[in-house]
């Protein structure tokens, strides 16, 4: 469709599909179609007109204008198929910045992570209970959690996952998706979690098991732990989860990297060449796992 000359209202639903897939299926997607993707739904939704009229109109009014001049234009296409509406639009906008940042992170690349993140800047001016100011909040404290600054986005994380477990209201957030993302902060503080030498990790694990969700960092926590048998135990279930739920692409890239700290605690030599191995085959294809 791109070959034959149609606009990107028309391709931004496939574009948006395959941003989506780079993050359950293959990382490739992301890779390929993520910059395009992104930059398209920043125009076609008044994203950028908003941060040019801001100057004139203030955060808040000049946004309002370029999403009333954003509507205008998916509405002049209602009646052609190919085109989503104004309002699925939005929903596609959300998904794309919350999986391409997620792919970014699994590959360690924190740049990309916070530029996908700010593609949703301009919303923050809806207000601190908005969704998208929570997402926007959510995609940079992802970020820059795999730049090794624990000690100042821990707090951060508590901070989302306290106000996802209390009654405030986030507008425009159904209750399942709040329970994903809760699911997804209560995760990634218990990455950080395990890699300390207490039984944190393990009380955030329970508080994943209440949500029914799947855990992958208990095998690191028991390797930091120096518990080996267990590590053993949980990364086989991690991969067999990641098997059937067609997200191998995650395990195999992040496991190299995370498991360098608790191979290093452990005096596993071999475990570090075969990390170190897995690590300079994948660099290859993520150049940001070279660094």
């Amino acid at each position: 469709m791109r070959a034959a000359g149609r606009p990107n209202v028309e391709l931004i639903a496939m574009l948006a599909v395959l941003c989506t897939g780079g993050y359950y299926t293959d990382r490739q997607y992301a890779a390929r179609y993520g910059d395009y993707t992104a930059s398209a739904l920043q125009e076609l939704l008044g994203l950028n007109l908003a941060k040019r009229l801001r100057r004139f109109l203030g955060r808040r009014l000049g946004l309002f204008a370029a999403l009333f001049v954003a509507a205008v234009r998916f509405r002049k296409h209602r009646n052609n198929p190919r085109v989503p509406s104004f309002k699925e639009a939005m929903l596609l906008l959300f998904n794309c910045v919350a999986t391409l940042a997620g792919t970014c992170i699994i590959c360690i690349d924190p740049k990309s992570a916070s530029r996908y993140a700010d593609v949703i800047e301009p919303l923050t001016a809806l207000g601190k209970n908005h969704i998208a100011t929570f997402m926007h909040e959510f995609s940079r404290t992802l970020a820059d959690t795999v730049r090794d600054a624990y000690s100042r986005v821990y707090p951060r994380w508590q901070q989302l996952i306290a106000r996802l477990e209390s009654k405030e209201e986030i507008k425009g957030m159904p209750a399942l998706l709040r329970m994903r993302y809760l699911g997804g902060a209560l995760y990634a503080s218990g990455v950080m979690e395990s890699q300390r030498d207490d039984k944190r990790a393990l009380a955030t694990a329970d508080r994943l098991d209440a949500l029914g969700m799947q855990l992958y960092q208990l095998s690191a926590h028991y390797s930091n732990q120096g518990d080996l048998k267990r590590f053993e135990h949980h990364r086989a279930q991690a991969e067999q989860l990641a098997i059937q739920q067609g997200t191998i692409w995650q395990v195999e890239t992040w496991s190299p990297s995370a498991s360098i700290t608790s191979c290093l605690r452990t005096h596993d030599a071999m475990g570090m060449k075969h990390a170190s191995e897995q690590l300079a085959r994948l660099s290859q294809e993520v150049v940001s796992l070279d660094s």
